[in-house]
This record gives C-alpha cells, sequence and structure tokens, in this order.
C-alpha cells in the first residue's frame, strides 16, 4: 500500500529572495551615492544660485540640482 504526504510548499519563490535583497541593495547605493555627490560637488563657500545665474557666458545657462546644492554652466541648446 502506497502512502502520499503533502509536502507543504513556501509562500514565494526561492527566486523571490534574491531579487528583493538585490533591489535593497540598489536603493542603499541609490541613496548613498546622493550623499556622495552632495560631498564632492560642494565647494567650502558654496556661490549663492543667484550667482550661478550672472556667472555663465551669453550662450550658456545655469542648471542647478537641487539635492545635491550644486550648479553648473551648460551650453544652450538652440545655439
Amino acid at each position: 500500500m502506497t502512502t502520499s504526504i503533502a509536502v507543504p510548499r513556501p509562500p514565494y519563490s526561492i527566486g523571490v529572495l534574491p531579487l528583493l535583497a538585490a533591489l535593497l541593495m540598489v536603493f542603499a547605493l541609490g541613496g548613498a551615492s546622493g550623499y556622495l555627490v552632495k560631498a564632492a560637488s560642494v565647494p567650502a563657500a558654496a556661490p549663492s544660485l543667484a550667482h550661478a545665474a550672472t556667472a555663465c557666458p551669453a550662450s550658456m545657462h545655469a542648471e542647478v540640482w537641487y539635492t545635491a546644492h550644486a550648479w553648473a554652466c551648460v551650453p544652450d541648446k538652440n545655439s
């Protein structure tokens, strides 16, 4: 006489755990990279944003990254 035993299956697939771990690492690296950019791009005496608009040549405009507290002069797209 054969007997069968039902083996319970986990509520999630085995591949879900590595996926969730990878997503968590990507989220942590993304958050840390914002702080790295901020630390690398902010000079000791950060210029004001009003100064950024007047510091660029005529064919350029100031591009501001508010989260990194940084700005740079970039060429106008139409010139």
